[in-house]
């Protein structure tokens, strides 16, 4: 059984090239089953959307339950790996399980977090000057300067939002393999990337090419970018719990 790390031994260090590595691993493990992961990647979209439906709460709910849904690609990864068919319920299967409680804390943190560097980073921008007045946003049409100044301060919270995104990074797979508490959790995927900041920044350039991406086809390359992140989530955890990158000859091919 390999070492996990605990609070008092620092999380491993891994070369800044397994920032690709975690995508490429995750790419290895997406075309063992292409087509399930396609599917997969639907049936995760369309839920997305259907919180989209519902007025005024539904980004929040998809923050919320996020980890769960994470969890459940989690299970499919490691199913993959294992040489297992996965199943459409191993997207679900973190809201039966007894980790529930803890994935629905990382959300709820996730989503307070998030809340506080955006009221923060706005307050700050409000007192540099930085943000636009209500006038100039009621203003039709909308300045150039005004369109300028909301892009900075987008980009602001953005910046400030990292850590907060860090800390959820692999939470929901400390959660779904190790059982670790929400704030265990988050605190020991802040120290791995804190650790690995090299590798953490081209695993968010992967990040952002594959977004951009997927933004250029209209969003129809989500059902793509969706299943692959999540599977390299699963090949980035693998580097933290000092197992090593995913073995990709125990898995069986599918044509």
């Amino acid at each position: 059984m390999q070492d996990h790390d605990t609070p008092s031994l620092p999380p491993p260090r891994v070369a800044v090239q397994r920032g690709w590595g975690w995508w490429r691993d995750g790419f290895h493990l997406f075309r063992e089953q292409p087509l399930t992961m396609l599917l997969f990647g639907l049936v995760y979209c369309i839920v997305l959307l259907g919180f989209q439906l519902l007025p005024g709460v539904g980004s929040v709910l998809a923050v919320f339950l996020g980890p769960l849904l994470t969890a459940g690609f989690l299970q499919v990864a490691a199913r993959l790996t294992r040489a297992e068919e996965p199943r459409l319920a191993d997207l679900f299967a973190a809201f039966r399980q007894p980790g529930v409680t803890s994935l629905l804390g990382i959300g709820l943190w996730y989503l307070v977090m998030l809340m506080s560097v955006a009221f923060l980073v706005t307050l700050l921008a409000v007192a540099l000057g930085l943000a636009p007045s209500p006038e100039a946003l009621q203003a039709e049409p909308i300045s150039q300067d005004t369109m300028d100044q909301l892009l900075t301060l987008g980009m602001m919270v953005m910046l400030a939002a990292l850590p907060v995104a860090a800390a959820y990074w692999l939470a929901p797979a400390l959660v779904t393999f190790e059982q670790a508490s929400a704030a265990e959790a988050m605190w020991r995927s802040l120290r791995f990337m804190w650790r690995n900041l090299g590798a953490f920044a081209l695993y968010l350039s992967g990040m952002a090419i594959l977004t951009l991406a997927a933004l250029l086809t209209y969003g129809a390359a989500f059902i793509v970018v969706a299943p692959l992140s999540m599977l390299s989530l699963y090949a980035c955890y693998r580097d933290l719990a000092g197992q090593g990158p995913v073995q990709i000859d125990n898995a069986g091919w599918v044509e």
